[in-house]
């Protein structure tokens, strides 16, 4: 049965949507669990950001391996040719993410306390985004590449965007740049 993600709207203040359906084994002790999970993924939405597409992947956990959790996810769509791998530390924190997605790639690597992220040529079609007030989604088009820094605790990022032939509601640009900082609850940007 599948499990309605919109039900975790309570945690953590986020917008949720979409369909989760899981299926595996886990085994072993507490301290050393085997896991072996299988997924799919329908229609993800997480705030104002939503894919209209299925994706199904596996997670895999194996301590004696030294496989600390990895994730990997592909696109079920033959149009959009787009995976996901995200690896993760023994204390179960983030080492690193590729999303890969019509010839793109987004990476996020772990530094210390600070994450850094670079986009290579990703592209933005298919993906949906709600601009507030409105409720309705609308088609992002384009392509995008950049890098910078943040950090979650306490919240900090700075970075580099560059969109390629940006579209958006029936507005087109050739090119946009934009830097961006957040820190101590205030935002910098130009471009």
């Amino acid at each position: 049965k599948s499990f309605p993600l919109s039900s975790l709207r309570a945690i953590g203040n986020t917008s949720t949507s979409g369909k989760l359906n899981v299926s595996g084994d886990i085994q072993g002790p507490l301290s050393s669990l085997n896991t072996s999970i299988g997924f799919s993924l329908d229609n993800p939405q997480l705030n104002g950001i939503r894919l209209r597409e299925k994706w199904v992947g596996s997670f895999k956990r194996l301590p004696e391996s030294n496989n600390w959790g990895s994730l990997k996810m592909n696109s079920d769509s033959a149009s959009i040719s787009s995976n996901l791998e995200l690896n993760l530390s023994k204390a179960g924190n983030i080492n690193d993410l590729v999303v890969k997605r019509l010839g793109g790639e987004i990476t996020l690597k772990s530094q210390s306390e600070l994450f850094e992220w670079q986009a290579n040529e990703f592209r933005l079609d298919r993906i949906e985004v709600s601009i507030p007030p409105e409720k309705s989604f609308k088609r992002i088009f384009g392509e995008v590449t950049g890098k910078g820094i943040f950090s979650l605790n306490p919240l900090f990022v700075d970075g580099k965007l560059t969109f390629d032939y940006p579209s958006l509601l029936g507005f087109k640009l050739t090119q946009e740049t934009i830097k961006g900082k957040y820190q101590d609850s205030k935002t910098y940007i130009t471009g």
